[in-house]
């Protein structure tokens, strides 16, 4: 039988976000290089196949089949746009080696796994298709950052999203309907978002400057 220490009367102490730490032992500017950085969230994620409850094989295969399509359709029109290369950095729970509906990524687009960190920090546009805790390091290096969508990812990743785009006014692009980009309003937006940064990193990420979280 385990038994569990009665934390009723314990202090609970707030620590700084671990990548702050990671800023702070780096201490270089920012390393803005022009390519965009996509940072996928994984359409067979298998927490997202617990969660939703996948049991219907032919249907999640067609609709995988339609989000990588508008993926792909969106990351083209985007390096058209911004006139940026992107790089997509694969979730490393995912397993795309299975998918012959990811092949048309793989062959148009540079692919890399296990190095978004460094990706991020020295892209200049960052975009994620999903919720990922990678934001935090997207906002803590004043990362200018867009989102993607799409009801193919289903509706608790959407909703997360959803609750953390209107939270932080990121502009959002819906997979399932775009016909086009309009740079002038997502850099807009984008700039808009960015004066939240610095509140949402107080209040999230930092509670004490130039402190580790392990002091």
């Amino acid at each position: 039988k385990i038994k569990f220490s009665n934390f009723r009367n314990s202090k609970i102490f707030r620590i700084n976000n671990k990548y702050y730490d990671e800023l702070k032992v780096q201490n270089e500017n920012n390393l803005n290089e022009n390519f965009i950085v996509l940072v996928d969230s994984g359409y067979d994620h298998p927490d997202r196949f617990k969660i939703e409850k996948i049991d219907d094989e032919h249907k999640h295969d067609s609709e995988k089949k339609n989000y990588y399509e508008n993926l792909f359709k969106f990351m083209k029109l985007l390096e058209k746009v911004y006139q940026n290369r992107i790089i997509f950095c694969q979730h490393p729970k995912t397993n795309y080696a299975l998918d012959n509906h990811f092949k048309k990524i793989e062959e148009n687009f540079k692919i890399i796994k296990g190095q978004t960190d460094e990706f991020i920090k020295k892209g200049g546009l960052v975009v994620f298709t999903g919720p990922s805790s990678m934001v935090n390091k997207a906002i803590i290096l004043k990362k200018k950052i867009l989102y993607s969508i799409s009801n193919g990812l289903g509706r608790h990743d959407n909703d997360k999203v959803l609750f953390f785009v209107e939270k932080m006014k990121f502009p959002i692009i819906n997979l399932d309907n775009f016909t086009s980009l309009d740079k002038t309003l997502i850099d807009l937006q984008i700039k808009e978002s960015m004066k939240l940064y610095d509140p949402f990193i107080m209040d999230n990420l930092i509670s004490q400057k130039n402190v580790f979280s392990y002091d």
